[in-house]
């Protein structure tokens, strides 16, 4: 890449800087998800007080003692934890935050490189951003999205010719970072494999500027290197069966919501088909630009995103770049009566980033937001970066009570990672890690959950306690407070309610 001009901000820049300063502002507001995040940043905990990798799960007193584990995001669990010891969750929140403006402009260099123009490159910002919404919770998956970004930029580049062998160096070097942050490093692999399969391709059916077979080589070749470099990790090969029992794990496919396919009919399901639409038209106007290689890399995390809603995130940004180069009016000359504001422009952009400044912590707590941003509120420690749901309270009484270690507490699901990170003297039930408990313990969850035989499930399991959701498990709370002597209410707030199993009903 060459970098041998000077940099001046235009006026065409300001249009991504905009749509990225919006999409940054509604990102940052948004709180952090109890399912997955508390869980990974005890590990974190547990990594640091171990002096080493966790091999197990004590986790949970549903399941055998040292039930086998890999722990494949090791590295993210770590980092979590580092920055909660340096700043707490405000430093958690704002790295978030970073990251995804980060990797978004990197969305927005791809796009701009692919279509020439900056204003469609906001456009590719504004689309890939608004098919994020539902995935942008602080957890592993956020040091992930700078690597995806950055392998795409890479990839593309060294394919048009743009940039030389030597940037693809980096490609190997992101995989073996990338595969001990998370497992979506199977994603930067498929972002290689299609891209070398359709050039060569491409090369067969002679199709393919001067030069292919040069760039064949290097693209094999980092594909092959790249793909050895996600076995540097404490595991070895056996992350490939980490990915593997997290995919096709038949409770995940089932239960977790996030594995299911999205509503086609509701945002953001809805611009999945749309994206593909749009792209579809764009090579119809334009079959002389028809390009074999991102035909494929378009249909392949399309299919991923129409099969779960995790994948559709992955889908807008490699998409949007795409689909803009396809929109892009390349005969088009600019004018040479443009007007050249440079002092203007600066200005302009400070004022942008205000906004953007007073979303970050801690200036969030002096905001007045609405309910979907205020998570558990100023009442709470930390409460506005928190998920409403979470039970800071209920956990907060549990400790207080000093449980006795034979204790076997049901609850709600998500409230498991919650409970490891507040709560560790307590074993739990389940938490987030579907892949980790057998698939017919998940359906005794759901029968008891749904209060289905919910007295004689708890009963079986031996349960002394529940803490249960007043929104997510209103029935189940119905049929504990109706069940005479077998369960005594001991605390309730507005987001959760515990009950205690009686010793009579015990000893019954």
């Amino acid at each position: 890449m060459r970098l041998h001009r000077q940099f001046t901000l235009q006026t065409d820049h300001l249009w991504p800087l905009v749509v990225l300063v919006a999409f940054g502002c509604l990102a940052a507001l948004i709180p952090i998800d109890q399912v997955d995040f508390w869980w990974h940043m005890a590990i974190g905990r547990d990594i640091v007080a171990l002096r080493s990798i966790p091999r197990v799960s004590n986790h949970s007193w549903a399941l055998p003692p040292n039930t086998p584990f890999i722990y494949g995001s090791w590295l993210s669990e770590l980092v979590l934890y580092g920055l909660h010891v340096l700043g707490g969750i405000p430093l958690i929140v704002l790295v978030r935050n970073l990251l995804l403006i980060g990797a978004y402009g990197l969305v927005g260099v791809e796009a701009r490189r692919r279509s020439g123009s900056w204003r469609l490159a906001a456009l590719a910002i504004g689309c890939g951003g608004m098919m994020a919404l539902n995935n942008i919770s602080v957890r592993p998956q956020m040091f992930a999205w700078v690597l995806f970004a950055l392998t795409a930029l890479l990839v593309g580049a060294f394919r048009a010719g743009q940039i030389g062998p030597r940037w693809l160096l980096l490609v190997p070097a992101l995989m073996v970072l990338w595969t001990n942050l998370h497992g979506t490093f199977a994603l930067g692999l498929g972002v290689l494999g299609l891209t070398a399969g359709g050039e060569t391709l491409a090369w067969l059916l002679a199709r393919t500027r001067q030069g292919a077979v040069y760039r064949l080589r290097w693209l094999w070749l980092t594909t092959i290197v790249s793909g050895l470099a996600i076995f540097c990790n404490p595991r070895g090969v056996a992350i490939i069966d980490f990915v593997q029992n997290l995919v096709g794990h038949p409770a995940a496919q089932q239960f977790g919501g996030e594995w299911q396919p999205p509503d086609l009919l509701r945002f953001p399901g809805i611009l999945v088909p749309l994206t593909l639409l749009v792209g579809i038209l764009g090579w119809l106007r334009r079959p002389q630009h028809s390009d074999i290689t991102d035909a494929l890399v378009l249909l392949a995390f399309g299919w991923l995103a129409l099969s779960s809603i995790r994948n559709v995130i992955w889908f807008g940004m490699i998409a949007w770049p795409i689909v803009v180069g396809l929109l892009a009016q390349r005969k088009r000359q600019p004018s040479q009566r443009r007007l050249r504001l440079p002092f203007l422009n600066y200005g302009i952009a400070v004022l942008l980033s205000v906004p953007l400044l007073l979303v970050q912590p801690p200036f969030k707590a002096s905001l007045a937001l609405g309910p979907a941003f205020t998570g558990m509120g100023a009442s709470t420690r930390d409460g506005i970066y928190i998920g409403a749901g979470t039970p800071v309270q209920a956990v907060d009484w549990l400790r207080q009570q000093r449980l006795p270690a034979d204790t076997r507490l049901f609850h709600d699901m998500v409230y498991g990672s919650y409970l490891i990170w507040a709560l560790p003297e307590t074993r739990v039930f389940v938490d987030g890690r579907i892949e980790l408990y057998p698939y017919d313990l998940w359906l005794r969850y759901r029968e008891i959950d749904r209060g289905a035989h919910a007295l004689a499930g708890l009963a079986e399991l031996q349960a002394t306690h529940a803490l249960l959701s007043r929104s997510g498990q209103a029935k189940l709370i119905s049929v504990l407070s109706a069940s005479g002597s077998d369960w005594q209410q001991v605390y309730a707030d507005d987001v959760a309610v515990i009950f205690q199993r009686t010793p009579s009903a015990g000893a019954q």
